[in-house]
């Protein structure tokens, strides 16, 4: 016997909210497209940090820089990551509490996920609960939560051009 148990998301958490009283909840700017990125180790390259940064410099030449912001959660940033990117970076630090990722969601344009390993993605769910966007690598199960170009951008996997444009 199968039984499949499917990977669910409380209705009482991550659910749409005001963006511009999630912004001002973290001082982030009301005039800004917010790329959102986050996870616990960026540094592993599974997460794909790499890709994104390369996303990033290419987005630059298609896009004013001064008009987006790239917002970043989780532990183990660096300088060298802000320095890497030709766009104002804001971390936000590690989250402890699903009302935080909610907010966080909610302030973001996009959600990112440049990752090359996911076997779901729960932050995917969240963040499309939350009515925000998300692109990712057509990788592992994220095409099951991805509809493309209708709730999200599915990219060829480690194609950095490929995830600038559905960012």
């Amino acid at each position: 016997t199968v039984i499949y148990v499917p990977n669910v998301v409380s209705e009482k958490s991550f659910r749409p909210l005001d963006k511009d009283l999630s912004r001002k909840i973290f001082g982030l700017p009301k005039g800004k497209k917010i790329i959102l990125f986050g996870a616990a180790s960026p540094k592993s390259p599974f997460k794909g940090w790499i890709y994104l940064r390369e996303a990033l410099n290419q987005l630059e030449k298609m896009v004013n820089p001064n008009e987006f912001l790239v917002v970043v959660f989780g532990t183990e940033y660096s300088a060298d990551m802000a320095n890497s990117i030709p766009f104002e970076i804001n971390f936000l630090g590690r989250f402890n509490d699903e009302l935080s990722m909610e907010i966080a969601y909610n302030a973001a344009d996009v959600f990112v996920v440049p990752s090359i390993a996911e076997t779901f993605g729960m932050v995917i769910l969240e963040s499309l609960r939350c009515g925000t966007p998300v692109v990712a690598f057509n990788i592992g199960g994220i095409p099951d939560l991805i509809d493309h170009k209708k709730n999200g951008y599915l990219a060829m996997p480690k194609n950095s051009e490929d995830l600038s444009n559905g960012i």
